[in-house]
């Protein structure tokens, strides 16, 4: 029995069902990057709940989304290698695998439901087609929306800029949610407060309401600072979305510990566990549950890896360090593990490079996984493989969790917002030069766009600063440049 024939059965159709989820990630990802300018390129503006993420909004992807993710588990069970079909000599000691070699046979019903997935997605993706052709995609910000330099770029509205500096430096997201509730931004062209023309984010005014002009500079609606002390919560932990994080990590980790332990005793009782006959008499479950076992650990990975390209150009800028703009304001994410690997390191991103390489390896205990269950016609070799194969990647993932968590905890500084989306990114940005000094910039080409902030030959820094009206902001800016140095950017509480 040739060992090519095992993996073309057992393990062809997941790895082709997993790279067509990854293909729908990298197209969903993309979506909501397309979503988000959308959104403010409305006539009336998109509320602001989209600065924090599209939400909602593509709600009509979800059901091919989450079809592309049940492809690998039903994938695992589409071919089953027969032993038991009638041959002439049985072999009546080995119950088990009584006909030799085994013949390749396929699960109608599973086929089915991977075609009906399939057809799914395909007509979603037409669809998207459709959609993209009809509707072009707007003018707006290039490159990703959560990136510091693209955000900085669509700054400089002084409606948005009063507004955001009215706020307190140490606000958490969920706070910061609650002072935007209610209000509604699109993309747009205006006038800066010098009367100079510019296109970015302006405010959208209810309809019974005078527009204010672009280039008054009057706050109308912001509070009075009296206003602001009674309105003012009390302020969690700056750092609170770490130890959010820090809790899910944990769970994670018992997660992996079950898993581990599971493999383990799988390994060690291949011949006499209970658990390996636990799907006798039915040709579908044997794969099914260790593959969605697999898939949601990869899913938490690449949550990780997400994460630590969104905070590695942080850990560039922190003071007292300094850094010039192509590794850390130009950064810009990527939506696969194993492209993000070469982008990090490149940059020097040490940490996030391994987290997107354990990300990728992930991917591949999801195959190993799918091929633990001991079951008819499995040579024993390839059970070993898988078996020893699992237990090393799940022993990677839990060490390289203690290393994120290290790592977030030492060398990420202090961000009282999760970058991760448009609005924790401005108010880390409303306050600096780069606003005034990337005007022009905001629908050009991302390779004309580099190229001109590179020219411009500054260095930039991630810290706290006290500006002149007396607030402490945690501020990206120029070195040296604004309305105070930038000081302290810890990392402990």
């Amino acid at each position: 029995w040739p060992v090519s024939r095992t993996v073309l059965g057992g393990y062809v159709p997941v790895i082709l069902a997993r790279l067509v989820h990854l293909g729908w990630t990298a197209i969903h990802n993309h979506l909501n990057k397309h979503e988000l300018l959308h959104q403010f390129n409305a006539q009336y503006g998109a509320d602001s709940s989209i600065l924090f993420g599209t939400g909602s909004a593509l709600w009509y992807v979800w059901p091919a989304y989450a079809a592309a993710w049940l492809l690998t588990p039903f994938a695992s069970e589409l071919v089953y290698f027969d032993t038991n079909y009638g041959c002439a000599n049985p072999n009546v000691n080995n119950p088990t695998n009584p006909c030799w070699p085994p013949v390749m046979s396929v699960n109608g019903w599973v086929a089915r439901v991977l075609q009906t997935f399939l057809v799914f997605v395909a007509l979603t993706l037409v669809a998207l087609i459709i959609i993209a052709l009809w509707f072009r995609k707007p003018s707006g910000s290039a490159g990703d929306p959560t990136s510091i330099a693209a955000v900085a770029a669509i700054l400089g509205h002084p409606e948005i800029e009063e507004e955001f500096k009215a706020f307190d430096g140490n606000m958490t997201t969920q706070e910061l949610k609650q002072r935007l509730k209610g209000k509604k931004y699109r993309l747009g062209d205006y006038l800066t407060a010098t009367n100079t023309p510019r296109y970015g984010m302006i405010p959208v005014h209810p309809e019974n309401e005078a527009e204010v002009p672009a280039s008054a500079n009057s706050g109308s609606d912001i509070p009075s600072p009296a206003a602001i002390s009674r309105m003012k919560m009390s302020f969690t932990s700056p750092k609170n979305w770490k130890r959010s994080q820090m809790k899910f990590d944990i769970v994670f980790v018992g997660y992996l510990w079950g898993m581990l332990s599971a493999v383990i005793v799988y390994i060690s009782h291949i011949n006499n566990m209970t658990v390996i006959h636990l799907f006798d008499g039915s040709t579908v479950g044997r794969r099914l549950l260790f593959a969605i076992l697999g898939c949601l650990a990869a899913s938490y990975w690449a949550r990780l890896q997400r994460d630590a390209q969104t905070l590695a150009p942080y850990t560039a800028l922190a003071y007292p360090n300094e850094a010039p703009p192509q590794p850390t304001i130009l950064f810009r994410k990527r939506s696969l593990s194993f492209v993000a690997i070469f982008t990090l390191l490149r940059n020097r991103y040490v940490i996030g490079g391994l987290t997107a390489l354990t990300a990728v390896l992930s991917e591949f205990l999801i195959v190993t996984l799918s091929g633990l269950p001991y079951r008819p016609g499995q040579l024993r070799g390839e059970f070993l493989f898988c078996g020893m194969s699992s237990l090393v990647v799940l022993s990677i993932m839990l060490v390289m969790l203690l290393v994120v968590n290290l790592w977030r905890e030492r060398r990420v500084p202090n961000l009282p917002r999760k970058p991760n989306n448009i609005a924790a990114v401005m108010t880390y940005t409303i306050d600096s030069r780069m606003n005034a000094d990337f005007e022009g910039l905001e629908r050009v080409k991302v390779e004309e766009r580099d190229i001109a902030i590179n020219r411009l030959g500054k260095r930039y820094r991630y810290g706290e600063r006290r500006c002149t009206d007396g607030k402490e902001r945690w501020v990206v800016d120029e070195v040296g440049a604004g309305c105070g140095d930038i000081g302290r950017a810890e990392t402990a509480s």
